[in-house]
């Protein structure tokens, strides 16, 4: 028995372990799939630590916490992760041989699977209750009908040995373990939650300035293939809505402005709020006539909006520039933005765009007007 209880222990430091890096995968930044292979990959390794150091019931039959590490497996890291953790543990498994290898491979199938029951269940949701991981306990106490494969006088001595032990442990850790990867989940949500929250604007949803920054200098070489395009535009007479309608409703005519946006241009494209009634998509990968139509369909979009309060005409006035190359960030957006106050000068909403030119200010051919 207490050999039996300083197993337990020593699987108990290593569900705290797992926990802990599992908590940093889902940190990072990687596709779902990515995760998952990782995941399963730790809590593979999980069982693999349980199953070499097991519980000798008799020679060729072992005991230990694998459960706990496959069931956890298929239901944090779905399907994926449980095939990874189901092929890693059955691997371990059948190296040790024995009479109990096939039971023991069965029971590892039959725990991921009732683990995917769990995750089908309960995908999506970051607070599960104890009552949820209690469930998931018992589903993995149910895998161990694979024991019946054992011959007679092993299972029967299987079952007085450790099998009672192994249902109350599976219960009892599945809450432990459940809450100690709940709590990585938790933390990295609020993470995220914080991250995002200081790289968007809070009114639109759109990038701010920074992370428009950011976003740039993340953005890889080979999409200035075709040039990339620089837009900046701005609402028309902004400030009068404000004076004759209140900020509330130019805050719904930003919110307006700021769908469209986001809705008109491609995926990957950065879009960002840069302050007041002014955005600025980045546009990679894209040629100059694409550019020019993509800033004349957004105008079109905003003039032809229809659902605005108090029914408000609202227009924007764009600058547009198209450079071969990734140029100076500041320095682009400076020749857009005198492409837009051009654009204004020639009676607002429309758009007015140019090449990039060396750096220096763009001489725009009337004079600046504001508002």
């Amino acid at each position: 028995m207490v050999g039996t209880l300083v197993n337990f222990a020593h699987s108990v430091g290593i569900m705290a372990l797992v926990a802990m890096i599992y908590g940093g995968l889902i940190r990072w930044r990687m596709p779902r799939a990515a995760i998952d292979v990782m995941g399963g990959l730790c809590f593979g390794t999980g069982a693999i630590l349980s199953i070499l150091s097991p519980i000798q019931i008799a020679p060729g039959v072992v005991a230990d916490m694998r459960s706990l590490f496959i069931g956890f497996g298929a239901a944090y890291s779905g399907p994926i992760g449980a095939a990874v953790t189901v092929l890693m543990a059955s691997g371990a498994r059948l190296s040790l041989g024995g009479v109990g290898q096939l039971s023991g491979v069965v029971t590892i199938i039959l725990t991921g699977g009732v683990g995917l029951v769990w995750w089908s269940l309960f995908q999506g949701r970051v607070n599960r209750p104890v009552m949820a991981h209690l469930l998931l306990g018992g589903l993995m106490s149910a895998g161990l009908i694979g024991t019946c494969l054992l011959p007679a006088d092993l299972l029967m001595r299987f079952w007085e040995t450790v099998g009672a032990v192994l249902i109350v442990f599976n219960l009892v850790f599945s809450v432990v373990f459940g809450l100690f990867l709940q709590r990585e989940q938790l933390l990295a949500f609020r993470e995220q939650r914080l991250k995002h929250e200081a790289s968007v604007d809070s009114l639109t949803g759109l990038l701010n300035r920074r992370s428009l920054v950011e976003a740039y200098e993340g953005l890889p070489g080979e999409q200035a293939v075709r040039g990339v395009g620089f837009l900046v535009l701005d609402i028309d007479h902004f400030k009068d809505v404000n004076d004759t309608y209140g900020h509330a409703t130019g805050d719904v005519v930003l919110q307006l402005v700021s769908d469209v946006f986001r809705d008109t241009v491609r995926e990957g494209d950065i879009v960002a709020r840069a302050g007041g009634e002014e955005f600025v998509a980045i546009l990679p990968n894209m040629d100059e006539k694409a550019m020019k139509r993509v800033a004349e369909r957004i105008r079109r979009a905003v003039e032809s909006l229809s659902q605005t309060p108090q029914n408000i005409r609202v227009t924007i006035s764009v600058g547009a520039l198209w450079s071969s190359h990734y140029p100076d960030l500041d320095e682009a957006l400076h020749q857009a933005d005198n492409y837009l106050y051009q654009a204004k000068g020639e009676g607002r909403n429309r758009v007015v765009q140019g090449r990039m030119r060396s750096p220096g200010p763009v001489a725009p051919s009337s004079g600046a007007v504001a508002g």
